[in-house]
């Protein structure tokens, strides 16, 4: 599976978030958004990474890192150090929430179709916020 290096072994899935990417999302399309989204949360140190609609496994700050320092994954210019200092602009992540518990769920995408749901019964599509 072209995901798991992206996925550590022992991560536990309590308490983390949920990166939705859908199917064809290449690898470095999925690095990138697990970089913006442990980038703009500092304390989210796991990720539930989903593609497709199929739990891939558990993605943390600590392994990412470690994938990006073998440099596996590498991103746009890296490869020569033309890399940019700056933020960007080709990932986006969006924030959905449930409302009934205000459980959070980030996907790479969006399409009503698939929407993330709450796994807490009877709470149904999540929110986009």
């Amino acid at each position: 599976m072209k995901y798991a290096m992206l996925v550590g072994p022992a991560a536990a899935p309590d308490g983390a978030a949920r990166l939705e990417v859908p199917d064809g999302a290449t690898l470095d399309d999925t690095a990138g958004a697990l970089d913006l989204l442990f980038a703009t949360r500092p304390a989210l140190d796991r990720v539930v990474l989903v593609v497709d609609g199929t739990v891939v496994g558990i993605s943390t700050r600590a392994h990412l890192s470690t994938v990006r320092a073998l440099g596996v994954v590498r991103g746009a210019g890296e490869e020569d150090r033309g890399r940019q200092p700056v933020e960007s602009t080709q990932y986006t992540v969006l924030t959905f929430r449930c409302p009934s518990c205000e459980r959070t769920a980030w996907t790479a995408f969006y399409d009503e179709r698939y929407r993330p749901r709450c796994e807490a019964d009877g709470h149904g599509a999540m929110e986009l916020r």
